[in-house]
């Protein structure tokens, strides 16, 4: 009987603590850029945010880096590893960070996300395939031109929704979402 109270408070806990955090999301409207997405041709920089996970695997993270950092575009990736125990690992050319790199309702906490929120980006890669608060408030504290994401919410956080399909394969997505942003020309 003990067990089963001790289960039910903390379901309750976690109930009230992502209530909260969705609360304190909606308040918050998307840091916009004024500039706009001007085409293809005027990106200059591109932030990826996304989630290491079994899909999303560190070599597909690479390749999809490799794949953008080609078209001659300053390229930076801020990953969430939800089984890593520190706050962040160390990797060449990602940030990846853990769940102790977060507060209580899943918000960055620390100096380690100052350098991404100050910066101005062209597009912003949001590749986490289901909604995630942690990578949602993130986006929405982003600075940037063109807002790309994979999955559709209610809280109109991107300007581009593209859905992958279970059959593709993460590398293959990111070239058809090359593939769509260079096609779209500035209005």
């Amino acid at each position: 009987m003990q067990i089963w109270v001790n289960l039910e408070e903390i379901r309750i806990q976690f109930m009230l603590q992502e209530s909260i955090a969705r609360f304190l999301l909606q308040r918050k409207k998307p840091s916009t850029s004024s500039k706009g997405y001007g085409g293809w041709k005027s990106v200059r920089t591109i932030l990826i945010v996304g989630i290491l996970d079994d899909n999303w695997n560190i070599k597909s993270w690479e390749a999809l880096y490799a794949l953008l950092n080609s078209k001659e575009k300053k390229v930076e990736v801020l990953l969430f590893d939800p089984k890593l125990e520190d706050n962040t690992a160390h990797h060449p050319t990602f940030k990846i960070f853990g769940k102790k790199a977060l507060n209580l309702f899943g918000q960055p906490k620390g100096d380690w996300i100052r350098p991404y929120l100050s910066a101005e980006y062209n597009i912003l890669f949001c590749l986490a395939e289901q909604p995630n608060l942690t990578i949602q408030y993130i986006c929405s504290r982003i600075i940037a031109d063109c807002r790309v994401g994979t999955f559709d919410d209610s809280y109109s956080l991107f300007d581009l929704v593209l859905f992958r399909p279970e059959s593709m394969k993460p590398m293959n997505y990111g070239s058809e979402m090359l593939r769509y942003l260079q096609q779209i020309n500035a209005a």
